[in-house]
């Protein structure tokens, strides 16, 4: 998870990640390139552990008042960055269950709570 991150951090210093922010579907467009590869494997991969922790915490396999205390900030930033991803994902892939435990756990932490 360590170097997926640093990978993702690094990303944030390349134009692409612009446009996150300003064009979502040129990000997605650029998201599948072939120079964003690392990138690719490594955000998904995180999003896919942050689905498998929030299914754990939704079935009651993993303690959620630890769990929000120890990783709040972490999927905070990631929710923030990526929650336009995700959507463009979602309707892209004609999927709306596409890391939907991950979302809807935030949602209720920071919403909810």
């Amino acid at each position: 998870m360590i170097d997926y991150s640093k990978c993702c951090i690094a990303f944030t210093q390349e134009k692409d990640y612009i446009l996150l922010k300003t064009d979502v579907k040129a990000f997605v467009i650029a998201f599948d390139k072939p120079k964003n590869i690392e990138f690719r494997k490594s955000l998904i991969c995180i999003f896919n552990y942050f689905e498998s922790m929030s299914v754990a915490v939704n079935e009651d396999i993993m303690d959620e008042a630890f769990m929000k205390k120890y990783f709040r900030n972490i999927v905070y930033a990631f929710y923030d960055d990526y929650i336009n991803f995700i959507k463009e994902r979602r309707a892209n892939k004609k999927n709306e269950e596409i890391w939907i435990e991950f979302t809807t756990l935030v949602e209720k932490w920071k919403f909810r709570n």
